[in-house]
Formats: C-alpha cells, structure tokens, sequence
C-alpha cells in the first residue's frame, strides 16, 4: 500500500462539507452535521484541509473519494487543532502525519506561535502520532469526553511551540 501523495491534501470547498461531516460521524462519537462544517469552512480563522486518494491509486474508495480531514482554528497567535479524521482503510499510510504537517505549516503562516489540541486518554494512536511530532502534555481535561455507554474519559491536552 503507497502512502497519501502530498499533492493530495488541498483546502476544504463548501462542496466537502457533507463528505467531512459523513466521514466524522463514522470516526467519532460527537461529531459535527454538515450545515457545522460548512459555518467552520465558511469561518476566516479556521483551516480545514481535506485527503484526497492520488489519481492512480485503484484501491477501496471513501464516500466522494474524501479520505482524511483536518481542522483546526487560529486565535490570536495560537492555532487549536479541532478534528484530525482518516478513514479506516486509508491509516498507517502517513494520512494523518501528512495533514497535521500541513495544520501546522498553515498555523506558523498564520502567525501561531502555539498549537494545541485535545485528545482522548484512551486513543493510543492519536496519541503516539502527535508525540512523535514533538507535541507534549500540558493539562487534562477530567471527564471531557463523553461515550455512547455513558462512561466519560480523560481528555489530554497537547500543545507544541512553533
């Protein structure tokens, strides 16, 4: 299996909206309708990249060939990642790696001194990834994250100086 190309991550349109919002709900227990990521796309503070599959790659294909999301929101000098998703066939291909680069990339151009974010206790792998890109723990969220069953997690707080 080939990696995400890098010339497949573009800016989200409104057009994508539908498709990000399809592909949240099937990755997150809360996640945003469409008409909510359309007013995210439409915000002037918010970067929202999206993955698209390399024009030659014939492989299992996502609704509208979306197969990875990133949003994130700049205030001031800090830059707040809200949503990192990659469909489930298209992990452990560099997806994610690749669109938090390119937040990050889009953050410092903005002006970010900081970027931040929060994830799960009990997400391992998100976890590993944002480690390896040299983010570390600052505080925790107690019971921020709340589960179908009615159980809450732990919410880490992350942040990285650009």
């Amino acid at each position: 299996m080939q990696p995400v190309a890098p010339n497949s991550i573009r800016t989200a349109r409104p057009s994508d909206a539908q498709a990000i919002a399809s592909l949240e709900a099937g990755l997150f227990e809360s996640a945003w309708n469409a008409g909510a990521v359309q007013r995210i796309i439409a915000a002037n503070t918010n970067l929202i990249l999206v993955a698209e599959p390399a024009p030659d790659v014939h492989e299992r294909r996502c609704p509208n060939d979306l197969i990875g999301f990133a949003i994130g929101a700049a205030a001031a000098d800090e830059f707040e990642i809200l949503s990192i998703g990659v469909a489930p066939a298209w992990r452990r291909r560099r997806v994610g790696r690749s669109l938090l680069a390119r937040l990050q990339e889009g953050a410092a151009a903005g002006g970010a001194a900081r970027i931040f974010l929060e994830v799960d206790i009990g997400n391992a792998g998100a976890q590993a990834l944002y480690r390896g890109e040299g983010f570390v723990e600052v505080g925790r969220r107690i019971g921020y994250y709340g589960h179908a069953d009615g159980s809450r997690s732990d919410a880490r707080i992350l942040a990285k100086d650009l």
